[in-house]
């Protein structure tokens, strides 16, 4: 039986390794316009579909506890604090990272995104962040469309006649689903699962939508991987590229010590805690 599971392990580190190898890396939205100019010679724009993430690839966190080179150096120093946090409380701490104040994390963002609406192509944000209400937030949303557009950042034109979207076949954290409102869908991250794939999957069934091709830049592998096979699934015929893109780990970062970024993820998961308990004690509807 051990010998069983090692085999299973094995396994699974090939097949990730496999998938992972099909997306080249880039640093800067300059690079992702030169790879859409590369489709453009033989896809038709009108037949693309680029996807961008949204933290850490369009914006990043003002605070240096959330920078991905202070998480990468001092990330174990945290995983014995938090080993017996339930999953929907990870999940929560998470989303509320989104809320943080946040900066524009390449200057040529909104240039690039500019660039590849005018050429026709229709352009969409998918976080794996929550909809719905958090604290004071009545619908979270709302707030990151509103945020990308106070950078310049605007995909609400992709699909006008579905400005506000709820995928109600899709299974949500905190028993939220995905929404998708004006060009921004939250995926509502289930449970063990990236839940990116299942999210667009549903959406371009909901809108009957079927690019040719789909372009999803993204920082984190793992969700690149996730929308690719559930793509290569429900979409045998539909080209996938995807890019990992890197920008964050070439920003410039303050230093901070281990014990300040111990106590941010603490306060962090007191928050997460409290909104839980929240939700619990709200009488049913």
């Amino acid at each position: 039986m051990k010998r069983f599971f090692q085999t299973l392990t094995l396994l699974a580190v090939f097949v990730s390794c496999t998938w992972a190898e099909k997306y080249p890396q880039m640093a800067t939205m300059v690079e992702v316009q030169r790879a859409v100019d590369d489709a453009l010679k033989t896809t038709d724009p009108k037949d693309i579909l680029v996807i961008f993430d949204i933290d850490s690839t369009l914006i990043m966190s003002k605070d240096s506890a959330l920078h991905m080179t202070n998480i990468i150096k001092y990330r174990p120093a945290i995983h014995g604090h938090f080993a017996d946090l339930s999953q929907d409380h990870r999940n929560l701490m998470l989303n509320l990272c989104t809320q943080r104040p946040s900066q524009l994390l390449d200057v040529d963002t909104p240039k690039v995104i500019d660039y590849i609406k005018n050429k026709g192509i229709k352009a969409i944000a998918c976080t794996a962040a929550s909809p719905g209400p958090f604290k004071q937030l009545n619908r979270a949303e709302v707030v990151r469309y509103e945020t990308l557009k106070r950078y310049g950042i605007d995909f609400s034109g992709a699909f006008p006649d579905y400005a506000d979207l709820t995928l109600v076949n899709v299974k949500g954290f905190l028993g939220r689903q995905p929404v998708f409102y004006q060009g921004v869908l939250c995926a509502a991250g289930e449970k063990n699962s990236p839940n990116k794939g299942k999210s667009v999957v549903e959406f371009l069934q909901t809108t009957h939508t079927n690019p040719k091709l789909i372009i999803f830049i993204d920082d984190n592998k793992n969700y690149l991987i996730d929308l690719h096979q559930a793509i290569k699934m429900y979409f045998p015929t539909t080209q996938f590229i995807g890019i990992e893109f890197t920008g964050e780990l070439h920003q410039r970062t303050d230093f901070i010590t281990e014990e300040q970024f111990v106590a941010y993820w603490k306060e962090l998961a007191t928050e997460a805690q409290a909104e839980i308990e929240s939700k619990m004690a709200a009488p049913a509807a």
